[in-house]
């Protein structure tokens, strides 16, 4: 007698659990979690909190992990790519990612995970002139339910960048954060903001501290930030402006995607209703925008000069692909003219406007301080 059994699971449920058993070994080591998980906690949270005070049967509870159910709470299954995690030593490092080795062979069974690691040292890290000596990046793609002869079953792919940094005294994100939003880290005692993000919020009262904490929580529940990152920590302004569209095209390819302020442009979220998805195009590519898509546009002075008016409106993905375009073509033509100085450099609209990322870092100070006045 034959029968069959219907197993049901979701990899956003599945990745949540891994993430939160690795996060707990990272404790052990007195590691510090950053970036984009600890951001995503808090907006889950937040949302989570939401959903159970009209959910409570037990029946509800399976739908949680459903995107289609009760979408004006989505934001309950925020699950990040991956896991920034900062530990004081090498030995913690290596002790660590055999730590979590280990319990994902024995989780899923050794011949249901794929293995790859790539190790940098400060040379050539993307935290550059930070106090980081190394960084190790580790991903895992997991087989699950998986069946000879009948199914392959679902990949997930999970990865965990483990930092070593120099000195203990000095945490994520090394005095050059990036967003607002990854101000905060997570360690045993639970999440708070960093005491290092080379802001002015360093250097505040525990009281402006909250206030600021629960602007930018706020915000960010709304899928909202403030941009930061500051040329001062970079060797070259090429470097920097590479990191700064790998940052925000990061945010804004998000679903939802997020709306950044302090920057000379105009990166608004698809929660965002800032266009007619039937009638406005992109005036890079020409084609529409859908309901899940942000949009890009640059700030120009109208003709008088007197008001400043919105560009056209651009898809992320067009627009930073155009950016990058333009940093890959100045670079060769630098290296054919000597003279060139890419210090110089300033971004191009496709209206051929002009504009620069270089002193909005600075500009931050006084975002902060209009939080607390």
């Amino acid at each position: 007698m034959s029968s069959f059994v219907k197993v049901e699971f979701n990899p956003d449920h599945i990745k949540n659990m891994l993430y939160s058993r690795v996060v707990s070994k990272v404790f052990n080591y007195d590691g510090v979690i950053f970036g984009g998980y600890v951001r995503d906690k808090i907006i889950a949270n937040h949302y989570r909190c939401e959903y159970n005070k009209t959910h409570s049967n037990r029946w509800e509870s399976k739908k949680f992990w459903n995107k289609q159910y009760h979408p004006e709470t989505v934001g309950r299954m925020l699950i990040p790519n991956d896991l920034d995690i900062c530990v004081s030593d090498n030995i913690s490092a290596k002790s660590l990612i055999d730590d979590i080795k280990v319990m994902i062979f024995e989780d899923f069974d050794r011949g249901n995970v794929e293995i790859s690691s790539c190790y940098t040292t400060q040379s050539d890290n993307k935290y550059f002139r930070l106090a980081v000596s190394s960084v190790t990046k580790v991903s895992f793609a997991i087989a699950i339910g998986k069946i000879p002869y009948i199914s392959q079953g679902n990949i997930i792919n999970v990865s965990f960048d483990i930092v070593v940094r120099h000195n203990n005294r000095i945490q994520p994100p090394f005095g050059n954060l990036d967003l607002l939003c990854n101000m905060f880290i997570l360690t045993k005692s639970g999440i708070t903001i960093s005491g290092n993000t080379g802001t002015k919020i360093d250097s505040m009262s525990i009281i402006d501290k909250k206030k600021v904490e629960l602007r930018v929580m706020t915000d960010m529940v709304v899928y909202k930030t403030e941009f930061c990152l500051n040329v001062k920590k970079f060797d070259t302004v090429s470097n920097y402006n590479y990191a700064v569209c790998d940052r925000l095209e990061k945010m804004s390819l998000k679903s939802p995607s997020w709306t950044v302020g302090n920057m000379p442009i105009n990166m608004e979220s698809s929660l965002v209703k800032s266009c007619d998805t039937n009638k406005d195009m992109c005036c890079i590519c020409m084609s529409g925008f859908k309901k899940a898509n942000g949009t890009i546009s640059v700030p120009i002075p109208c003709s008088t000069k007197t008001n400043i008016i919105n560009g056209g409106k651009m898809h992320n993905a067009c627009f930073f692909k155009y950016m990058k375009n333009q940093l890959a073509e100045e670079i060769i033509n630098n290296r054919f003219n000597p003279d060139n100085n890419l210090d110089n450099f300033l971004f191009k609209c496709p209206m051929r406007n002009q504009f620069s990322f270089t002193e909005y870092g600075d500009k931050i100070n006084c975002v902060i301080k209009s939080y607390i006045d």
